[in-house]
């Protein structure tokens, strides 16, 4: 069996040794794409050069494209390592992953205020914050009373004080001395 090749991850490694190759051309734009991503460090290592050569890409002769793609890679250092850089992946999207207590909060606040699941979302980051804050969940829990769970899960005291009823039996009072 043999290993699958990707056309363009090899157009850039040889762009980046120097090896300019008219099959290339027709990969300059993802290529482009690619490298102007971040990377894990929250720093745009080639986001300069490749805002740059995104301007020239369609005007400038593709050899030239590639040329300056390549000594861009020579002048770029990864940070960590000291190694040049070869190119960036596309930033991928944040994946939020929804808590417990975003749970319980959307909840009470559909009920509160009618939102739907769309108002929720549009809201998610006020509700991410809200849900740290004691002030706003106290609040919350002397409005709509949380379940015995729910207080666990903010870390909310339980008083569940329950009447002495035997206490009142023994003093001898009778209903009729209300």
């Amino acid at each position: 069996m043999s290993e699958y090749k990707n056309p363009i991850l090899e157009a850039m490694i040889d762009i980046k040794k120097g090896k300019f190759d008219k099959r290339y051309n027709q990969y300059l734009y993802p290529i482009v794409r690619w490298n102007s991503g971040n990377d894990k460090f929250g720093k745009m290592m080639n986001f300069q050069t490749s805002f740059y050569i995104n301007q020239y890409l369609f005007v400038v002769p593709q050899k030239m494209t590639m040329s300056y793609m390549y000594f861009s890679y020579k002048m770029h250092k990864n940070f960590k390592t000291g190694q040049e850089c070869l190119y960036l992946k596309y930033p991928k999207k944040d994946v939020k992953e929804k808590t417990e207590k975003y749970d319980v909060i959307v909840k009470y606040l559909k009920h509160i205020y009618n939102w739907s699941n769309v108002e929720c979302k549009k809201n998610s980051d006020l509700i991410n914050y809200y849900a740290e804050n004691k002030d706003f969940i106290t609040w919350l829990d002397n409005y709509v009373g949380f379940e015995k769970k729910e207080k666990k899960l903010f870390k909310i005291k339980l008083d569940l004080k329950t009447p002495n009823i035997e206490k009142e039996i023994e003093s001898g009072k009778s209903l009729f001395d209300y």
